[in-house]
């Protein structure tokens, strides 16, 4: 009993002695001695509640109001942090060891490499986070310079508390459509590449020794095989021009296009004139698979084709001609305005709001950091999205749907 009460008139003791510390101190003024059992938040008097006082100190660490842990401690953040950045320092060194077995294992090397955690291809976008620091900047000016007026731009916390589960849905709904949009894209130009070869192939099956073989033992004449062979590179040119049209209509369809030339070499794999008729028609891709298609049915009027391969070549230009159409139809109809509208809106309102609901609440110093890692994160989120929803291009990001179609050409131009 005796040690209880001593431990009780102790903590006594330096309650005191802190309520007349605060009390006197020139930052609160002599007005509020009378009030000792009130702790100044600003203008607004609170009043302490039981945590406050089961310490000796009467002070939790880290309280943003007190201002002295800051200011008592910032030697130790200090060599913490320096801490924390050198052994980040030291594994990116270990990563390009020459020394070390497992700096040569690309699970290992890829998080320091141009797409690891030091990469600077970031996904930023600068001007909704130039604005929302600068509303950082103003919150954390007014708790400095007006502590006592910072209680009048103060906003409920329980107004992002409950807005953040709605926006994270809408955040995430949204990443997974753009991304479902890239990959069904490259999926689609793959299939597309694929179908093209297989074309090709089923178009040179019948090549000249073939040709020669089929004539012997049937009869015809040299004026046949000529056909054959002048039908088979027909088909092979209309393909690789098909490859063009496709790559030019398919960046027409972006915003940051511009007028190329691609166009001009229409006129080495197709007839004179068919490059301006193929330019001037209203779907040169259209117009291609039509070419295509004769080519087809001419091979099989003069026998160059069975049925059963014409008709299986049929079915490849239609399945071509549904590929080519949807990731034609997926570049140019861009994700509902309303909704990409409301969710930018939504988020663009939630960051730039959200220093003023932590006024008070947190310490000073933390309201830029805090406000760096949310922008930088749901704006990150935000920027990947956008740049799915643009599966073509010439960034690095972007589906190399001109590289495919290049060595699809290439393929083709093996089989002539």
């Amino acid at each position: 009993v005796n040690e209880s009460l001593a431990c009780m008139w102790m903590r006594c003791i330096r309650t005191s002695s802190l309520i007349q510390r605060r009390c006197f101190s020139g930052s609160v003024g002599a007005s509020r001695s009378r009030i000792p059992i009130l702790q100044i938040r600003g203008q607004r008097p609170v009043k302490r509640s039981s945590e406050d006082n089961t310490s000796a100190g009467s002070v939790k660490p880290g309280d943003g109001h007190d201002g002295r842990f800051f200011g008592e401690n910032i030697g130790f953040q200090a060599v913490i942090i320096s801490c924390l950045v050198g052994v980040v320092a030291v594994t990116a060194h270990a990563s390009k060891s020459p020394w070390l077995a497992f700096s040569k294992d690309p699970h290992e090397t890829v998080w320091y490499g141009s797409r690891g955690v030091l990469s600077q291809q970031r996904a930023v976008a600068w001007l909704p986070l130039a604005a929302c620091m600068g509303s950082a900047l103003v919150a954390q000016a007014t708790v400095i310079f007006f502590p006592l007026r910072a209680h009048a731009v103060l906003l409920p916390s329980k107004i992002h508390e409950l807005l953040s589960l709605p926006l994270a849905i809408l955040v995430a709904f949204r990443f997974d459509n753009s991304y479902q949009r890239w990959w069904s894209s490259r999926t689609k130009v793959d299939d597309m590449a694929s179908d093209l070869i297989t074309l090709a192939t089923c178009a040179g099956a019948g090549a000249r020794g073939s040709y020669q073989e089929s004539l012997a033992t049937s009869g015809s004449d040299a004026q046949a095989c000529e056909a054959f062979e002048a039908n088979r590179l027909r088909l092979l040119n209309v393909l690789q021009a098909l490859c063009i049209v496709v790559t030019e209509e398919i960046k027409k369809l972006q915003e940051d296009y511009e007028e190329s030339c691609s166009y001009e070499i229409l006129q080495d794999f197709l007839r004179p004139g068919e490059d301006k008729e193929c330019t001037d028609f209203g779907d040169p891709v259209l117009w291609c698979f039509n070419q295509a298609m004769s080519s087809i049915r001419h091979g099989q009027r003069i026998s160059q084709y069975s049925g059963e391969m014409a008709s299986q070549m049929y079915q490849t230009v239609t399945n071509m001609y549904g590929t080519a159409h949807n990731v034609l139809m997926q570049t140019s109809q861009r994700s509902p305005a309303p909704f990409v509208v409301h969710m930018r809106t939504f988020l663009f309102l939630f960051c730039f709001t959200f220093p003023f609901s932590i006024l008070q609440r947190w310490p000073t110093y933390l309201i830029l950091p805090m406000q760096f890692v949310l922008s930088f994160s749901l704006f990150g989120i935000e920027f990947c999205s956008r740049e799915m929803e643009h599966p073509f291009g010439e960034d690095a990001t972007d589906i190399p749907l001109r590289q495919v179609m290049e060595s699809t050409r290439a393929s083709i131009r093996a089989l002539t």
